[in-house]
């Protein structure tokens, strides 16, 4: 992939119109109880204290023998009160597992301290996704996250704050048929008044399944999206993106990128390839199998950001030394010029480790930031800016092979990722000059 290659136009291929968003859904709300994933709370500590009981001297008791008595229950009293009162200050002075933020001058951050719960636990190696939802409100927290639970079971938190504090009972998205150590992608888009977000993964028979919903609705139904197609049985590679342009002026539906076992049209047994749907089109999804990238590697990431009405993609070459590629869509060109086609424009770091992930995300600017694994397995952040891909930095060591996710908020890029050993989830965030704002564990 050193130069553009001549991809698959776009194909009509299309699905028969299924169901969108469920009438009715019996799968369980976790609304009281641990939900899977968490370990259990640490009990509280019990002070123990003894309940001196002295007895009344008798007539006749000796002097010597009734001071001899009351000395050995002043004793035994003190001993208990100090041993609460030491207690008590151990208690309080604990480890705590939750890292201050850093402070950051005049960047915004919430710096509140509530009690902090017990980190998330995933299973290795798990999918995550991290969204900010596509219309701030009251009514919504800052942040949805996505991961697995080691029982296999999807699972929706909600966050108030970055200092990533679970608020609400976690939510049951599915209970199995996903793929042991699936990626993850969400999305989430404004549009008649509601937000909806929209989730996708692999499922065991290799395809790549959707589920959506609207507010506090139930979940939908998840259904296959690829039509002639299934993944790579390896493959690490799940995006999307999405976006609600006016029709005909730019993005106003849905593109998802995935790990493929084929590339039909190239000489390539494998390759990264784009699904998507238009929100104009139908009232019910018609999913087109459309272009494909032909030399890319699959057991590594994909990534997509939108910035402009312009389509980022992110992706590594299929070579021993890859190189990140950064690939180009024009909805302007799509639907008011009518000639947009993929372009490589640039390529970014090598050090990217064959198998590592890929997050990407854009704040506004026309900046991207990159998020990638290394194989000493530090996850490093770099910019595209301009027209070139650069200023890389190193973040924080993880497990190495874990999925990444990304998000921008408060001037700030997050990513999140799984840490060695004990399968928890931390987070960073950092702005584009470099700067740390806070970093922690996802609790």
């Amino acid at each position: 992939m050193g130069s553009p290659e001549v991809l698959t136009p776009y194909q009509q291929q299309e699905k028969a119109a299924q169901e969108y968003y469920a009438q009715k859904d019996t799968r369980p709300h976790y609304v009281s109880g641990t939900p899977p994933g968490y370990q259990s709370t640490a009990g509280q500590a019990e002070v123990q204290t003894a309940d001196a009981r002295r007895e009344r001297t008798v007539c006749g008791l000796k002097h010597d023998v009734f001071f001899t008595v009351l000395a050995v229950v002043i004793v035994v009293f003190l001993a208990a009160v100090l041993g609460g009162v030491l207690g008590t200050v151990l208690n309080k002075s604990g480890p705590n597992n939750q890292p201050s933020p850093i402070s950051n001058g005049s960047i915004p951050s919430n710096t509140s301290s509530p009690a902090t719960p017990p980190p998330v636990t995933a299973y290795q190696n798990s999918g995550i996704s991290l969204i900010v939802p596509a219309r701030s409100s009251d009514e919504l927290p800052a942040f949805y996250f996505y991961f697995q639970t080691a029982e296999g079971a999807i699972i929706e938190d909600a966050y108030n704050s970055t200092l990533m504090h679970v608020s609400s009972n976690s939510t049951l998205l599915v209970a199995g048929g996903a793929a042991n150590g699936t990626p993850i992608a969400a999305t989430s888009w404004f549009s008649n008044g509601h937000t909806t977000r929209q989730v996708f993964f692999l499922d065991s028979s290799g395809n790549v399944m959707t589920s959506n919903t609207t507010g506090s609705q139930p979940w939908s139904t998840p259904y296959n999206v690829l039509t002639g197609d299934s993944v790579d049985p390896s493959t690490n590679a799940l995006a999307v993106c999405s976006a609600t342009a006016a029709q005909k002026t730019g993005l106003d539906g849905i593109r998802v990128y995935y790990g493929s076992g084929s590339c039909p049209g190239t000489t390539s047994s494998e390759c990264i390839r784009e699904v998507g749907m238009d929100f104009f089109e139908s009232t019910q999804p018609i999913w087109h199998m459309w272009a494909t990238f032909p030399g890319s590697d699959v057991k590594s990431g994909v990534a997509c950001a939108i910035s402009n009405n312009v389509n980022h993609l992110y992706l590594r070459n299929n070579t021993k030394n890859g190189f990140i590629q950064q690939w180009q869509w024009s909805y302007t060109d799509q639907y008011e010029n009518g000639d947009a086609f993929w372009s490589m424009t640039t390529t970014g770091p090598s050090n990217m480790t064959d198998g590592s992930d890929i997050a990407a995300v854009n704040d506004g600017s026309n900046n991207d930031y990159i998020f990638y694994q290394t194989a000493t397995g530090q996850v490093e952040r770099a910019l595209y800016y301009g027209s070139a891909i650069g200023n890389s930095m190193p973040l924080e060591t993880a497990l190495v092979g874990t999925k990444l996710t990304a998000a921008y908020t408060n001037y700030s890029g997050i990513v999140v990722y799984q840490k060695p050993l004990n399968g928890s989830l931390s987070y960073h965030m950092v702005t584009r000059s470099g700067q740390e704002v806070s970093t922690g564990l996802v609790v």
